[in-house]
């Protein structure tokens, strides 16, 4: 069972690393953004992982493949979805943190498990936790192949690895702190994830009109590789949500390109206050029924 461990305020104020940015500070174009955060996120690069890492986790892989081996002709099973989640509280926000509305989202959500020989030994990953509930991948250690993270992702087909982009649902039944997340990824061992693919998909929006305002206000990380939808307020993301129900924004989505450029969520939000035409956003939902009904 998932141990839902709401945030608090003080949390949000010391620890997280978001920068928001209002509906207000998006116009005018030029000009800086008005009182922003002075928190950066200081994820630390991950070290060289030992051999041993590596030797141990493709030799638990034999032997799960192993127990798994079956009969030719019987069907692979489906990857599922936590089967005990928490409670949430009705799709209110938490102190520090915001709470999304249970959706119809159709995501490939998947279990991912990792065992190091010791803390020494670091998985291999970078986290971005700017909503403060979830863990983004933003970085893979793709420059030491020993890694434990870059060694599970040899040993499983790319729809099951570990990329930036995805979503850390859940750690050891643990869900909705990202920065408890965090310090259970970093102390354990072993640890058992629920992993998201999240569902993508793209708004056209026109800016060129006079007195065009996005109506958002968002939190981004100086590292980050998405932009976090916070409020949607009057302007052309609401226009849009009308005008498409079915492919409307929502609050917790993530930018995560603009008029086709990705990767830095910085440079994203440069395009966006830089844009007076036409804007393409990507747009990426994570699968919180995983966190519970």
């Amino acid at each position: 069972m998932f141990l839902f461990q709401p945030c608090c305020c003080k949390h949000a104020a010391e620890d997280e690393t978001a920068k928001a940015i209002t509906n207000e500070e998006w116009e005018p174009v030029t000009g800086t953004l008005a009182e922003e955060a002075e928190t950066d996120l200081k994820a630390p690069k991950p070290e060289p992982a030992a051999p041993a890492a590596v030797a141990a986790l493709e030799a638990a892989a034999a032997n799960e493949d192993a127990v798994k081996a079956k009969p030719s002709g019987q069907p692979e099973p489906r990857s599922s979805k936590a089967t005990a989640a928490p409670k949430l509280d009705g799709g209110k926000p938490s102190p520090g943190g915001m709470m999304p509305g249970k959706r119809e989202v159709a995501c490939d959500v998947f279990t991912v498990e990792l065992t190091r020989p010791s803390r020494d030994i670091p998985y291999g990953i970078v986290f971005d936790r700017a909503d403060r509930r979830i863990l983004e991948i933003i970085e893979v250690d793709s420059t030491n192949p020993n890694s434990v993270a870059a060694a599970y992702n040899k040993t499983v087909d790319p729809s099951r690895q570990l990329l930036p982009g995805r979503f850390v649902m859940a750690v050891n039944g643990h869900a909705g702190d990202a920065k408890r997340l965090d310090q259970i990824w970093n102390a354990q061992l072993r640890v058992r994830c629920e992993v998201c693919q999240p569902r993508e998909f793209a708004i056209q929006l026109d800016k060129s009109v006079e007195g065009a305002k996005l109506g958002v206000d968002i939190d981004r990380s100086d590292k980050g590789i998405s932009i976090t939808v916070r409020e949607i307020a009057s302007g052309l993301i609401e226009d849009w949500n009308k005008a498409h129900p079915d492919l409307a924004v929502e609050q917790c989505d993530r930018i995560v390109a603009v008029n086709g450029r990705r990767g830095s969520a910085n440079d994203m939000v440069a395009a966006l206050k830089a844009a007076s035409s036409k804007l393409e956003l990507v747009i990426a939902r994570p699968d919180w029924d995983v966190l519970g009904p």
